[in-house]
């Protein structure tokens, strides 16, 4: 098994508390019922804006108050029964709470062994699901391509990249989403921690291709011709994320900007400018804001391929659940600006998401800024090339142009809602 060395463990503590010390700075407030419109004028000359931390002064921050992590049980193999604290987290209602508790939960995904390996079922995508110590279960997305692989063709072309999944969750802790599951990058040995435990279902479906052992997903696109096959190393490399809590009780619900995927069938949204109007008649204001945020993360990792989403049904105000994101980070050099539907056609955000857009708009606090720091930490190394990082920043300042466009025409007080 590959275990975290003690100076990648330290780091991901670090990153782990550097960005929920950000989110906790620029946090908003808590939604509950209507929103609520914002009724003054609202930067429009940036005068408001709030401070950014510095990177560095963060990190000396962060050495200091962990100076003694590399002492805990947690650095470089997951400690005996430390599923029980992870499990107890994430009873609690909330995908991350401190940046202790989160780098815990990050390094029991990286370290803990492997005890049942099976098939993912369902979807359009190869997936294994896989079960950590103390029955713990993540879905496992194995790699298909190099981070510095372009695809090219339509916003949903491709298969799910597993370095996408990484840098979305890493980029959905800067925004301050609170509901999204525990991702990190892993690399496992086929011979000695998959196949020992692979259930008979999964060794059914393996066949022999050009000398190599692959399998046969059972997906919507799966076939024997593009079947998953093993390095000849026998390394999978890929992208390790968490399932939720199973008390929590996801709903699936047609996304009212998803899109047709028939070619020359367009989807209302698609041809109607006016189509956010029908919108509101259906959803509440919150949860319209919820999916306008969500948008705005599409947006910045390009993901284009949201045509269904999740909220947790036994919760007050069902919050929206930020799963399936690997559609994303396909070409750094062209952003689908359809995916930003939502924002312009509604012409509305959450105060909250706009003080935080703005933030990292600093050269020293931005989006590229930190999920270079984050990829330091990250067992797997690099899960983004710097033109990727690049266009992160790009798509930041693209999304508060088109917010400004919005206030210009309606007022910030019919755009922007606390």
């Amino acid at each position: 098994m590959r275990h975290l060395t003690q100076t990648q463990t330290l780091l991901l503590v670090l990153m782990a508390y550097v960005l929920v010390t950000i989110v906790l700075h620029l946090s908003w407030t808590e939604k509950s019922g209507m929103a609520k419109p914002v009724t003054h004028s609202h930067r429009a000359n940036g005068s408001s804006q709030k401070p950014c931390h510095d990177t560095g002064e963060l990190l000396k921050k962060c050495v200091q108050e962990y100076k003694t992590i590399t002492n805990s049980s947690f650095v470089g193999r997951a400690a005996p029964h430390s599923f029980v604290s992870v499990r107890k987290w994430l009873a609690t209602q909330q995908i991350h709470k401190t940046g202790q508790k989160l780098a815990d939960g990050l390094n029991f995904l990286s370290t803990a062994a492997v005890t049942r390996v099976g098939l993912g079922q369902g979807g359009s995508q190869f997936k294994f699901t896989i079960w950590l110590d103390g029955d713990l279960k993540a879905v496992f997305k194995p790699k298909w391509y190099d981070i510095d692989h372009v695809i090219s063709g339509k916003v949903y072309d491709g298969k799910d990249r597993h370095y996408g999944e990484i840098a979305a969750f890493w980029l959905a802790l800067l925004l301050g989403f609170q509901w999204y599951p525990l991702v990190i990058g892993r690399i496992f040995n086929w011979k000695n921690e998959f196949l020992p435990v692979a259930d008979q279902a999964l060794l059914n479906t393996m066949i022999k291709k050009d000398g190599r052992q692959c399998i046969v997903g059972k997906c919507l696109y799966c076939t024997k011709d593009d079947a998953f096959c093993i390095a000849d190393d026998g390394n999978i490399e890929g992208s390790v994320i968490l399932y939720l809590p199973t008390n929590n009780k996801l709903e699936k619900l047609r996304h009212p900007w998803a899109r047709t995927y028939k070619e020359g069938v367009f989807a209302r949204w698609e041809v109607d400018p006016d189509h956010c109007k029908t919108v509101k008649t259906a959803l509440s204001e919150w949860r319209l804001l919820d999916l306008i945020d969500v948008a705005i993360f599409d947006y910045l990792i390009q993901n284009g391929d949201r045509h269904r989403y999740e909220v947790i049904s036994n919760l007050p105000h069902p919050p929206v659940v930020v799963l399936d994101n690997g559609k994303s980070f396909g070409n750094p050099d062209v952003n689908f600006e359809d995916i930003l539907a939502p924002l312009y056609q509604c012409c509305m955000i959450h105060k909250g998401m706009l003080d935080t857009l703005e933030a990292f708009t600093s050269p020293n606090c931005s989006l590229g800024k930190f999920l270079h720091q984050a990829m330091i930490a990250s067992p797997i190394g690099p899960f983004l090339t710097p033109s990727h990082l690049y266009a992160v920043d790009k798509r930041l300042q693209h999304i508060l142009e088109k917010v400004q466009q919005c206030v210009k025409k309606y007022g910030a007080s019919e755009v922007i809602f606390q």
